[in-house]
């Protein structure tokens, strides 16, 4: 992953380019690239950077998963997985045929615990929708952010004690400073 500040396109030598600005800490990823890369087509995802969701994060979450779970008798990661979905932006939607999804989903669910998908009907016969949710192993700050405030949520209308709002924001504060974890 290369991050980058700043970018500029131009017509250079009669071609389209694409300048970015490498940020310090990226440059020996850029200059490894460029020397290994071969003669073909690449394809690159821009996108705006979101510091990992950290190790901290993690914990807390699961405590609160397995506070949650000796209270209402459930495994601690069926409450999670169900808590998913409505995280809000780890989500993608594809429509494939009846006799694929069930192998899909599967693969997709062998990433981890979190990564669960849901069927829905689809107009057209012999297919299905599939909604494939990323689960918080991959999340950046915000999303597992979102993630502690639904685990919360359910913790005190269980009756689970949690952080004050006031501890669970200098918590929060802290995810989105200088010391994330790659995970």
């Amino acid at each position: 992953m290369i991050r980058f500040d700043q970018a500029e396109f131009g017509f250079f030598g009669g071609q389209n380019w694409l300048m970015l600005r490498a940020l310090p800490e990226c440059e020996r990823s850029a200059k490894a690239f460029l020397e290994s890369k071969e003669a073909g087509v690449y394809q690159a995802e821009l996108k705006r950077f979101r510091p990992r969701r950290s190790l901290d994060a993690n914990a807390y979450c699961w405590a609160l998963l397995d506070k949650l779970s000796g209270k209402l008798g459930i495994p601690k990661t069926e409450i999670y997985r169900r808590l998913i979905p409505d995280v809000g932006g780890n989500c993608t939607a594809v429509t494939v045929t009846e006799q694929a999804a069930p192998e899909l989903r599967r693969g997709w669910e062998r990433n981890g615990i979190g990564w669960v998908t849901e069927e829905l009907p689809c107009p057209y016969e012999g297919f299905v929708s599939l909604l494939f949710y990323t689960g918080s192993s991959d999340y950046d700050s915000a999303q597992m952010g979102r993630l502690i405030d639904l685990v919360v949520q359910e913790c005190k209308a269980q009756g689970v004690e949690t952080m004050t709002p006031e501890q669970l924001a200098r918590l929060k504060e802290g995810w989105h400073g200088k010391k994330h974890s790659a995970n």
